[in-house]
């Protein structure tokens, strides 16, 4: 059921050099640095983030009251607070030894958005409607024994991926926002946008995020084999169904050998996508380093696409309780540093969520904040009255205060539907 760690890339994306941290007395923090780590787990506190970024009093307060010392990103922080970070400026600052839990692809490569949310969203929206029919014709293939249209499979790849690179938000905000698509499509289409987008927040180049988002649309072709009662089964499934599950990854394998040119990457992306770094996944029991990094990435990915997905046999998950999931899985059955970093990635209230304001209102987040990650772009569609506003109200929350009062920020994040609310009404 809940998802799967799958595996497979080359050894040189093993795991990369980690950024130093630096250890920071509470009462030195200065706006500007962006604190990475607490002096204790983060689920002891209310953030559930891996990370802060100090825009003034308001947040050192708030740390203060849960921790003594912390440490703090040079590379997040800014430039000239770096530099006195780095040369140890303070008597309560000193480097520390240890290494700031954070992976980095070998050679990083540094995406900037290009475009708005609302410039990407019309492209967007072509590209999936564009895979939604590939994904269909690419299922007749299979059931015919056909070989894989490469390329269909690689221009549609591309078209996501440079949307993905413009700015991920849109593709995000239609993922977060469908209804429960078909079978056929709407899931693996849905996980290749959060590899893609995972690997474009690790900084992986174009050509390496191609295979990764091809592998995120092929990881469950094999399912195309199963008995469809199995797939639809409402309820837990019992010891041979789930060993008959199981099956699906050596027939994806199968049915991937017939196409001579998928590459070896994807290949071993696609085999060890429900392997777990403690050895308890299958089909071979890898552990931790035996599991490439795709295989890594796309299993978080694909955790977390079930998690938030309504199952036959589960509810889905509200976003924020899905990455609080991960969190307790981490180091066991997950890579540790690439948790905290798809945290990251995804945001605390991610694309899509519904949110409560404090001021009462009710929004939808329509974009992530790259820096200030409590603070997204939202939209209001609810009054503070929950009454419906006449035009939807757009507001950064970065920089977003009421006349007189105080700043305005996210209170809570809701269940999806909350107050008969369809985000979808204003998008799609």
């Amino acid at each position: 059921m809940l998802a799967a760690l799958k595996e497979g890339i080359p050894p040189s994306a093993s795991p990369t050099p980690r950024v130093n941290k630096i250890k920071v007395a509470i009462h030195e923090l200065k706006p500007g640095m962006f604190v990475c780590e607490l002096d204790r787990p983060w689920l002891e506190t209310p953030y559930l983030l891996q990370g802060v970024y100090i825009s003034g009093a308001g947040e050192i307060e708030e740390l203060a009251r849960y921790c003594r010392f912390v440490y703090v990103d040079p590379e997040k922080s800014q430039r000239d607070v770096a530099a006195r970070l780095r040369a140890g400026s303070g008597n309560s600052i000193a480097p520390d030894h240890l290494k700031a839990p954070r992976y980095r692809h070998p050679n990083a490569v540094e995406y900037k958005d290009t475009a708005t949310v609302e410039q990407e969203l019309g492209p967007a929206k072509e590209i999936r409607a564009n895979i939604r029919d590939l994904l269909t014709n690419l299922e007749q293939d299979i059931r015919s024994d056909r070989v894989l249209d490469r390329e269909r499979l690689s221009e549609a790849v591309e078209n996501m991926t440079d949307s993905i690179i413009r700015n991920p938000d849109a593709l995000f905000l239609l993922t977060k926002l469908r209804e429960a698509d078909n079978e056929s499509y709407g899931r693996a289409l849905d996980v290749a946008i959060y590899v893609l987008a995972f690997g474009r927040h690790l900084g992986f180049p174009k050509a390496e995020l191609q295979t990764m988002g091809m592998g995120g649309l092929l990881l469950d072709v094999g399912k195309t084999r199963l008995p469809h009662g199995l797939l639809a089964k409402r309820g837990p499934l019992s010891g041979e169904e789930h060993k008959l599950m199981k099956t699906h990854v050596q027939h994806s394998m199968d049915i991937l050998a017939k196409s001579q040119w998928v590459p070896r990457a994807l290949l071993d992306m696609v085999l060890t996508h429900h392997e777990r770094q403690d050895g308890s996944g299958y089909p071979r029991g890898l552990r931790g380093p035996q599991i490439g990094i795709y295989g890594k990435i796309a299993g978080i990915a694909d955790c977390y696409e079930d998690l938030t997905t309504q199952q036959p046999f589960a509810p889905a998950l509200a976003p924020s309780a899905a990455l609080r999931v991960l969190e307790e899985w981490k180091a066991r059955l997950f890579q540790e540093d690439l948790i905290e970093e798809f945290i990251q990635c995804i945001g605390m209230y991610p694309v899509g969520s519904l949110v409560e304001l404090n001021t009462g209102e009710v929004a939808v987040v329509m974009s992530n904040n790259r820096v200030h990650r409590l603070k997204p772009r939202v939209m209001a569609l609810l009054d503070p009255r929950k009454q419906r506003l006449r035009e939807p109200l757009m507001l950064d929350l970065g920089a977003a205060t009421r006349a007189g009062g105080p700043e305005v920020a996210i209170a809570q994040g809701l269940q999806r539907g909350a107050f008969g609310i369809n985000p979808a009404e204003y998008y799609l």
